[in-house]
């Protein structure tokens, strides 16, 4: 299911930069609204240093707040069995109602979303998950190879489910997800994506 880019990532972006976004879910699901898997990828343009940033800036602008953050290694999901390399960001934020005033729990308490994002630069012959790595080894292709290669930046990130549980907003018939069963289904997700995503940039 494709989603909108918001004008304000427009904004951000220099004209010439692709990019699309897309939600997947399973339509078998009760849950699929929150057990589904939204993925964006960017191409930069011309003007790289303004086609292609941290997601960690546009999250803090977006209203959340980091409580995890590493860099690691999922094994054996790219297509040809190496491990892809990414950065993981766990991150909350509180829930605001159309009044604009947080949203509450049954128990009065201020209710909140958790998901896991992973993030990676896919170069012409490099995967890297560092954004001052990623404009290094732009650089050294510039400087060293004499070319300007297209960089696609790429983010996957879903719910933590578990985190309604605890706050009383889950349906205690349907199973919800840690953290730790999320980047397990992230990381399947992303093995089974891979391919097609890859074979569109080639």
């Amino acid at each position: 299911m494709p989603r909108e880019v918001s004008e304000k990532e427009k904004d951000i972006l220099a004209e010439d930069t692709e990019f699309a976004r897309r939600f997947y879910f399973d339509p078998d699901n009760p849950a699929r609204d929150y057990h589904g898997f939204e993925v964006s990828v960017v191409f930069s343009g011309k003007d790289i240093n303004n086609s292609l940033h941290r997601p960690e800036v546009c999250l803090v602008a977006q209203g959340w707040q980091f409580v995890g953050q590493r860099h690691m290694k999922l094994e054996g999901v790219m297509p040809d069995g190496s491990d892809l390399p990414v950065k993981e960001l766990v991150c909350v934020r509180p829930r605001i109602g159309e009044d604009k005033k947080p949203v509450m729990n049954g128990k009065g308490e201020p209710m909140y979303d958790k998901r896991i994002q992973f993030y990676t630069y896919f170069g012409r012959d490099k995967v890297v998950s560092d954004h001052y790595q990623r404009t290094w080894e732009d650089i050294k292709d510039r400087i060293v190879g004499g070319f300007d290669q297209q960089w696609a930046y790429a983010t996957f990130s879903t719910a933590v489910t578990s985190a309604y549980a605890e706050q009383g907003n889950w349906n205690s018939l349907i199973a919800s997800r840690d953290e730790d069963q999320t980047r397990e289904a992230l990381s399947d997700f992303i093995q089974q994506l891979l391919p097609l995503i890859l074979d569109q940039q080639s």
